[in-house]
């Protein structure tokens, strides 16, 4: 039985790290950000994707941190489209560090 609670552990630090490597949330680093109203702008562009999750914006350090639905993501073209026509523009996009 303690093997078989082994291998499952270690089989959900696989899956884990698994849906951390396919890209299941993504940092931007977002120019142009002074204020709640543009957090706001920005969320809204990305609330109108099915794919997004959660979207969290810190206007202080200009980022903004995409949490996938599961099993779905969106191109760095599409991210890059959707701070656009909000008004913004992204310097970089990569995988976002957990917590």
């Amino acid at each position: 039985m303690k093997k078989l609670v082994s291998i499952l552990s270690i089989l959900g630090l696989f899956t884990v790290a698994a849906a951390q490597a396919a890209g299941t949330s993504q940092q931007l680093v977002v120019e142009g950000m002074t204020c709640s109203s543009c957090a706001k702008s920005i969320k809204a562009a990305f609330s109108k994707l099915p794919e997004v999750k959660t979207i969290e914006v810190d206007v202080e350090k200009g980022t903004v941190v995409l949490e996938f639905q599961p099993e779905k993501t969106l191109t760095e073209q599409q991210i890059r489209d959707a701070v656009k026509a909000a008004g913004y523009k992204v310097t970089k996009v990569s995988p976002a560090k957990s917590s």
